[in-house]
């Protein structure tokens, strides 16, 4: 029976009342439980957020162009310093990080190490190569100043130091003292990273700058926001009374787009700063047009081009020469075993080179084969 209150409504029994409270304070509960549940969420997307903003934010970050001071080492000897020749003599080499013939693409996140010794071993071996071909100037790609990954050596001061050169430059295009790359989630980390470019000489070095050149899209935004800083490293040589200027740059291996990008860019800073008398050298990751060949993508890779034709580069050798007799210009050899055309020397117009050669090593130093030119200054 329901028993009417004073205000004349009818009270509920006490059955009634107690499975309303029930079901109120479970309503209650609930929503505490989602409310809580939002907000630790929130606080976990914050604390990941500013968790990745403090590791970007460690990471290098170049300006457009940088001045790069150039002091000699203490080992360096005055003897080995004095111009003997009317030439010099630069070899060219992509050093793969020190992986020896196995391609390395750290900066497409390939996260395996490499061993310290035989890291050294290879640098052992390019010096003597240097000294046996009576190099002047080293230039290097894909070469590292103490990254975790390749056994924290800083290949650079170490092969100088074997030379007893006192001339070193490096301009890097990835340091970081913990690189959250390629997938943190799956564990795939690269950890510390310092990689660049770099030039060791035993000539004195002057006016020495770094540009950056325009970054890559990867495949997500992840990947793009902990991406390479590539950049041209520009150096100059006094020889013989004329200047020399010596460019060191390697591209993207990724997309053609970015690769292109950054070739347009190397050519507008070369035409704005070599009057006339550059020397680049590096890894465009790009192949001579070779008639009756098809273009993997969409349409021909004009990286080559782009930088040959807008800056009135003197080729060593003519494309069809490639297409005629491929092996003999083959500079790179990727894990599938297919040999490619990606390493270059092209020097300006009004310079005079004498030698361009490839040298075979073998046991190979690098996935890269080392290129050697003579420049009569």
């Amino acid at each position: 029976m329901r028993v009417r209150e004073q205000d004349g409504n009818e009270a509920l029994p006490w059955w009634e009342t107690k499975t309303v409270e029930v079901t109120m304070e479970g309503l209650r509960f609930g929503r505490r439980i989602v409310l809580w549940g939002g907000m630790i969420v929130a606080f976990g997307a914050i604390v990941l957020l500013l968790g990745a903003l403090t590791l970007f934010h460690l990471g290098y970050r170049p300006e457009a162009s940088e001045s790069i001071k150039v002091e000699p080492r203490e080992w360096a000897s005055p003897q080995s310093m004095e111009m003997t020749t009317e030439s010099v003599r630069i070899l060219s080499l992509n050093f793969n990080h020190g992986a020896g013939p196995e391609h390395r693409a750290v900066e497409q996140g390939d996260t395996a190490p490499v061993a310290a010794g035989a890291v050294k071993e290879r640098v052992d071996r390019l010096a003597q190569l240097v000294l046996d071909e009576r190099v002047d100037v080293v230039v290097l790609q894909g070469v590292d100043f103490e990254s975790e990954y390749s056994g924290s050596l800083d290949q650079v001061e170490y092969l100088a130091s074997k030379l007893k050169w006192g001339y070193v430059i490096k301009a890097r295009s990835w340091r970081h003292p913990y690189l959250p790359f390629p997938e943190p989630l799956d564990g795939k980390i690269i950890g510390k990273v310092d990689m660049g470019l770099a030039i060791v000489s035993r000539f004195a070095l002057f006016n020495t700058e770094r540009f950056s050149l325009p970054r890559e899209t990867l495949d997500d935004w992840w990947k793009t926001t902990f991406a390479p800083n590539y950049c041209l490293l520009k150096t100059e040589l006094t020889l013989g009374g004329k200047k020399l200027f010596v460019y060191n740059t390697e591209l993207t291996a990724g997309a053609q787009s970015d690769r292109e990008r950054q070739a347009r860019e190397v050519a507008a800073i070369i035409s704005q700063t070599s009057n006339g008398r550059g020397l680049l050298a590096g890894t465009f990751w790009a192949e001579p047009k070779v008639k009756g060949m098809k273009p993997k993508e969409g349409h021909a890779d004009c990286t080559l081009d782009l930088i040959r034709h807008r800056m009135n580069f003197n080729s060593l050798y003519k494309d069809w020469e490639v297409g005629k007799d491929r092996q003999a210009f083959v500079t790179f050899t990727d894990r599938s075993g297919a040999a490619r055309v990606v390493d270059y020397v092209v020097p300006e117009r009004k310079l005079e080179v004498h030698r361009w050669q490839r040298l075979e090593v073998d046991p190979p130093i690098s996935a890269h084969t080392p290129i050697l030119v003579e420049v009569l200054p």
